[in-house]
């Protein structure tokens, strides 16, 4: 089923807070689309803002929502973990969580929670237990801990006293080597699917994960739910995962960055973009390029708009993601354009009371036209990918050398169907030959 999904990131915090919520003088009036924001800023996104705006997710045709961290955590992005068998009191509860996944699953749509195993936060019981008794815990080999004698305020992790996540050390980071970490995160997952009814995981930091705990975990998810995805989050080549036992897939970097230098760095021919969607491509099985996570921002990058500064160049690089095979994933407000630069401030409020005016009918349109021309036809999923030289698709038509460099002519087909997409990445105009009898499926104009 993921090659058929269309993936909806949720940053919780800052989605939408249900209308009935109660009234909480500590949090800050919900934000703008043009308001920057700091990860300690609390807007009160909550668990029953999620289930009023399913419907919204599902008209713009959203078969999947993968959500960034639900569970109890001292920060918003709750990355730093305090109980794995909590949701965070901020969000709601453990029923209303199954309430939402219900609600979902009803409209059709799939879920997929952040399981965040390579580091607990610096409250977690086991990690309060080694600040307590240091070697004498029965936890301390739950970390990897270098010396013992290391101050809780100090600077440790660069010091070397321990491992954390981005030596942060409030994050110390998980020996997921070890057999009792594996059984305790293995009774975690079983949990979410019994307690929630999720249907797949997203792995953070996930290079950085046993390969061990990886392979039981898999085992283990295919046992409760037989058809259960396991992504990834590796910046990089992943190989070494991907070979049937341990994730489904990975987000796919490689991909977002091969498409993005090419249409924003006009250096860049079409030979080259040829080279690199090949390189994708090729890394992997078949069964991995078809269900591979693909992505062209997230909370993690810089929001799209941003990184381009033109909505139509924005919008051609959405349109050649979901032409590529795999499973597409849009960030919450990329249907709007929604604005953000790097990290925090690419988690900005969701401006629903903007959304609602019809401000940004115009945007949300095309992004329902690209998914639904996914949906509808067969051979925008397809791996048989052909690129066609400049020279077979418009010959002299095309005005200058430069342009045929930037400009790019796909063939995509299936059993079904046979699809041609055309990019004109260039400054100047291109003429195209539309074959008698086809259909023109979706146009960009481009200014």
């Amino acid at each position: 089923w993921p090659e058929d999904t269309v993936w909806y990131q949720i940053f919780p915090s800052r989605f939408a807070r249900g209308k009935n919520s109660p009234a909480d003088s500590s949090l800050l009036p919900w934000g703008t689309a043009d308001q920057k924001v700091e990860n300690k800023d609390h807007f009160g996104g909550n668990i029953a803002g999620m289930i009023e705006r399913l419907d919204y997710l599902k008209e713009l045709g959203i078969t999947g929502i993968y959500l960034n961290p639900l569970n109890e955590a001292e920060s918003q992005h709750k990355y730093d973990t305090t109980d794995y068998m909590k949701i965070d009191p901020e969000f709601g509860s453990n029923k209303e969580m199954r309430q939402f996944v219900d609600a979902a699953h009803k409209k059709g749509i799939r879920i997929m929670v952040d399981g965040v195993f390579n580091h607990t936060g610096k409250n977690f019981f086991a990690w309060q237990d080694v600040l307590k008794n240091k070697e004498k815990s029965k936890y301390a080999d739950w970390y990897m801990i270098h010396d013992f004698n290391f101050n809780p305020e100090g600077n440790n992790a660069h010091e070397g006293k321990y491992f954390s996540f981005g030596f942060v050390d409030g994050m110390p980071k998980l020996d997921t080597n070890n057999p009792e970490v594996q059984a305790y995160l293995l009774d975690v997952c079983s949990f979410w699917v019994k307690e929630y009814d999720i249907d797949a995981l997203r792995l953070d930091v996930a290079n950085e994960i046993s390969h061990d705990f990886c392979i039981a975990l898999q085992k283990k998810m295919r046992a409760l739910k037989k058809d259960f995805y396991i992504v990834g989050e590796i910046w990089h080549n992943s190989l070494p995962w991907l070979r049937g036992n341990e994730y489904d897939a990975v987000m796919n970097y490689p991909l977002r960055l091969a498409i993005t230098d090419f249409f924003e760095k006009k250096s860049r021919n079409a030979m080259w973009l040829e080279k690199q969607i090949n390189g994708c491509m090729s890394m992997y099985f078949s069964q991995v390029n078809r269900v591979q996570f693909n992505l062209l921002d997230s909370h993690d990058t810089m929001r799209i708009i941003n990184k381009t500064g033109n909505k139509n160049l924005a919008k051609q690089e959405l349109a050649f993601m979901f032409a590529m095979t795999g499973s597409c994933c849009i960030y919450y407000g990329t249907e709007i354009f929604l604005e953000g630069s790097y990290d925090p401030d690419c988690r900005r409020c969701m401006p629903w009371p903007e959304i609602e005016s019809g401000k940004y009918s115009d945007d949300m349109e095309f992004i329902k036209a690209l998914i639904a021309l996914r949906k509808n036809h067969p051979a925008m999923k397809s791996e048989a990918v052909e690129f066609v030289p400049c020279n077979d698709s418009c010959g002299a038509l095309c005005n200058d050398a430069a342009q045929n460099q930037r400009f790019v002519r796909i063939r995509k087909e299936c059993s079904t169907e046979k699809l041609k997409l055309v990019f004109n990445c260039g400054s100047g105009s291109c003429s195209v030959g539309i074959p008698s009898g086809a259909e023109i499926l979706l146009q960009i104009g481009f200014n």
